[in-house]
């Protein structure tokens, strides 16, 4: 951007991206927080819990990222003088850019889990270069403020491309899920909670399992075991 306009408009600009950066902050602590969780629940085939917790996730980013936007102008005004008020029409463009890239940041733990990095290499080398192209053509024209739009777009394309490949990889990995069945005899236990127990043992195995019980009760069946 420097090399396109002048030092004040990328001081704007780079401004503009500093407060944003709460935003990735925020990302960068919930990723290492989520990527532990994730492998390990991808391995057990916890795909319920997969989706919970990335739901929760997605929403409280949408939260933050509205509420950082909310925020914008009195953030510049805290932290800045008037020179810098143009970079609070900036700010919501980047954070939704940070949105996509958060977005898509997920779905590498999928392609990771594969191992399939190659998909990544190649959406970011894509992305990167579309990214700079469209810099050097749009911001003699608009301005520095087009910047962020090309950025956000460059965001958007890596998420659509990982997106497009991850589909594949998720169905994989979910028809790669053999459904075991497990009969369990019922005239060998005696209550809820012995069931229950031989039950979480199958379940705390990596292959998912549908349970069929036979033989006759000695016990009432609690129906909210399964």
């Amino acid at each position: 951007i420097n090399q396109l306009t002048t030092t004040e408009d990328t001081g704007v600009y780079s401004f503009a991206y500093n407060v944003a950066l709460i935003y990735q902050v925020l990302f960068q602590a919930l990723n290492r927080i989520r990527s532990p969780m994730f492998f390990k629940q991808i391995k057990n085939n916890q795909y319920d819990r997969i989706v919970f917790f990335s739901t929760l996730i997605h929403r409280f980013m949408l939260l933050a990222g509205g509420g950082i936007i909310m925020f914008a102008e009195e953030l510049v005004v805290l932290i800045s003088n008037e020179s810098y008020l143009d970079a609070i029409n900036l700010i919501p463009v980047i954070l939704l850019g940070y949105l996509f890239y958060y977005y898509s940041f997920l779905y590498i733990s999928f392609i990771e889990y594969q191992k399939k990095t190659v998909y990544i290499s190649i959406t970011i080398v894509v992305s990167a270069v579309l990214n700079v192209i469209l810099n050097y053509i749009l911001i003699p024209i608009y301005g520095y403020q087009v910047a962020a739009y090309t950025t956000l777009g460059s965001y958007i394309l890596s998420f659509l491309l990982k997106d497009n490949d991850i589909y594949k990889i998720k169905r994989m990995i979910i028809n790669s899920v053999k459904v075991k069945k497990v009969e369990i005899d019922c005239s060998k236990i005696n209550s809820d909670d012995e069931l229950i127990k031989i039950i979480e043992e199958y379940k705390s195995g990596s292959s998912a399992c549908k349970f069929i019980l036979t033989g006759k009760r000695n016990f009432a069946l609690n129906p909210n075991i399964f």
